[in-house]
């Protein structure tokens, strides 16, 4: 099996509601580096909630029942009711919501009415790491980041050698410092690398992500 020079590769290997397991490996010949790359999109994983915004509602809208547009067709299942903002938050949606269209329940068959306009807003998402397992060749430094509201990447951990960041490693989850996460920011996870001029390079990292927060419970 060949190899070129750029080489790069994301694997998920396991994903719940919890946490997804990502493998990222990577291969220079001449030095070339990662500069923030995009390796786990908090928008592409699964369980991500929505807020629904509603002008009117009928009836008990409870969490695992499933929650359906009559205009847009588009089903998800309901995580819980804030009653104090008006708002249906849900999970693991088919499609988009269209302003305005009424929603209907299946088990309880409770009914509302989305706000007219701006009523489908995407909750904020955060990652912590829990682990890390790596391997690094001696001319090249890892750099493992998370994106904040800046557009920019705040680095979290550098990497060199091998070895393992666990529960036995760790004193705790290694939280992002970037601006804004939490409240506005991206969140993604993102490595770039910084390699030995025209050396020949590679990594292998396979990092344990917690959801922290925009991403529903299990049993949803």
């Amino acid at each position: 099996m060949a190899i070129t020079t750029g080489t790069a590769n994301v694997h998920i290997l396991t994903e719940s509601a919890q946490h997804v397991v990502a493998r990222c490996l990577y291969f220079t010949s001449n030095g070339t580096d990662e500069a923030d790359v995009l390796k786990v999109n908090t928008a592409a994983l699964t369980h991500r909630t929505v807020a629904l915004t509603t002008a009117t509602r009928l009836g008990v809208f409870q969490s695992g029942d499933t929650v359906t547009g009559l205009t847009s067709g588009t089903t998800a299942q309901i995580v819980e009711w804030r009653q104090t903002a008006n708002t249906l938050i849900i999970t693991n949606a088919s499609g988009g919501f269209t302003d305005g269209e009424s929603i209907r329940t299946t088990v309880t068959n409770s009914t509302a009415a989305l706000a007219a306009s701006n009523a489908s807003l995407n909750l904020v998402r955060e990652l912590a790491i829990r682990s890390i397992w790596y391997s690094v060749d001696p001319d090249m430094t890892v750099e493992l980041g998370f994106k904040g509201s800046d557009g920019a990447v705040s680095p979290a951990v550098l990497l060199s050698g091998s070895g393992y960041f666990g529960k036995n490693a760790l004193a705790g989850q290694i939280v992002s410092n970037s601006p804004g996460i939490g409240t506005s920011a991206d969140g993604s996870f993102y490595i770039s690398t910084y390699t030995t001029t025209s050396a020949k390079a590679a990594y292998t990292v396979i990092v344990d992500l917690v959801k922290l927060r925009g991403y529903a419970p299990s049993g949803i």
